[in-house]
């Protein structure tokens, strides 16, 4: 019975298997000597010999696909019904027709599987420490913007009104927040105090931007070290990337007015700009599942840094250099520190069984390892775990 392999994404069927394997042994005689010496050098590098076919009334578009797929540059991802899936680079390709069976044509293809490894020690970045770095700075720079932007001395009583009704709102946002985190740990119960403790203090915290600032941005802060998980620490976050948009702007007919807009802008852009760096912060010491994985979330933490970048004040005036390009590094630190890591993580790929079959078989046949089979049905709109039907692509991990 044939079974159904793929490579690159160009199927054929496997009659057969082939694996040469073994140890490397190097063998030394001597004269005058009845015996050897055998040097064991290592593992030999596992070498599949597949002939592939392909066969039916659309072989010549399997047999073009799959001769693409021979002929490119550099290891692909092979799928075999025995071995699972694997990276690999090809040692040597045949192609063998015969006007004796036409509609088929045999493929001789011997595979290596390929794995990249440093042959001498290598020195590399912490790509993570940078981030931690370049948001610390980031947060310093977004603190001056504030105590620049900010002012309520010498100004109307209303003033100081609307930006105390504004910090509680803010306050209000972060502690709903951490209220909803589940299982709400002790640490996070201690912050949802503290909230309230600024909460009732911030008649005079506006009074002095620098310290009502640096009260919101701690606040912000402590939750990167209580929320482990991915999803649940990036949900918060994102919750206040968008904080005050929805409110309604106030009308700049006045100087007075003109200072209650600019103060209204900077306390919301404080909390934005604050999530933002400290979403970018939390991405550096989180764990991803799948390449993937990383790749969205460095993806929208550069569009959502970018967008600061492009900010203006309610004058319309541009942000700060400092600020600007404390954002860029920060930007291109998220960036390294993803693609880095998300190099280094499975890749999701699609596999498509042959034939319904049980979810730990189809487990065996991609790993060679059945205890997996709960990974795929978690990934796949799967009806019945014991019945994944054949012919629809799963999306699996490439190891």
């Amino acid at each position: 019975m044939s079974l159904k392999g793929s490579f690159r994404g160009a199927d054929f069927f496997i009659p057969e298997d082939d694996v040469e394997l073994g140890r490397r042994n190097q063998v030394f005689e001597y004269p005058l000597r009845d015996d050897a010496y055998v040097e064991d050098m290592g593992k030999k590098v596992r070498k599949y010999n597949i002939p592939a076919v392909v066969i039916g009334k659309d072989y010549k578009q399997a047999r073009d696909k799959l001769i693409v797929a021979l002929e490119k540059p550099g290891a692909g991802t092979l799928v075999h019904p025995e071995f699972g899936t694997m990276q690999v680079s090809i040692v040597a390709a045949r192609m063998k027709s015969s006007s004796r069976e036409l509609g088929k044509v045999t493929f001789s293809i011997s595979f290596v599987q390929a794995k990249d490894q440093p042959r001498y020690p290598t020195a590399t970045n912490d790509t993570a420490e940078i981030v931690d770095t370049k948001a610390n700075d980031a947060l310093g720079a977004v603190l001056t913007d504030f105590n620049t932007g900010f002012n309520v001395t010498g100004f109307p009583q209303y003033i100081r009104d609307a930006a105390s009704g504004l910090s509680g709102t803010a306050l209000d946002a972060i502690g709903a927040l951490a209220a909803s985190v589940p299982g709400l740990p002790s640490e996070m119960s201690d912050l949802v105090g503290d909230i309230a403790s600024a909460n009732g203090s911030l008649s005079s915290l506006v009074g002095s931007p620098a310290s009502l600032a640096s009260e919101m941005v701690g606040l912000i802060g402590r939750l990167t070290g209580i929320v482990k998980q991915p999803v649940n620490a990036l949900s918060i976050y994102r919750s206040l990337f968008s904080h005050g948009d929805d409110a309604l702007p106030v009308p700049r007919t006045t100087v007075t007015r003109q200072r209650q807009s600019s103060n209204q802008a900077a306390i919301d852009t404080l909390v934005q700009r604050t999530a933002v760096i400290e979403a970018a912060r939390t991405s550096a010491q989180l764990s991803y599942a799948n390449r993937s994985q990383a790749i969205v979330i460095r993806d929208e933490l550069a569009e959502q840094l970018d967008n600061h970048m492009e900010a203006t004040r309610p004058d319309g005036s541009p942000i700060s250099d400092q600020l600007f390009m404390a954002l860029v590094d920060l930007r291109v630190a998220v960036i390294d520190d993803l693609t880095v890591r998300g190099a280094e993580l499975p890749l999701v790929v699609n596999y498509t069984p042959f034939a319904t079959l049980p979810a730990p078989v189809i487990a065996h046949q991609i790993y060679g390892d059945a205890r997996r089979a709960d990974e795929i049905v978690a990934s796949n709109p799967v009806r019945h775990p014991g019945f994944i039907e054949g012919g629809q692509a799963l999306e699996v991990l490439n190891a």
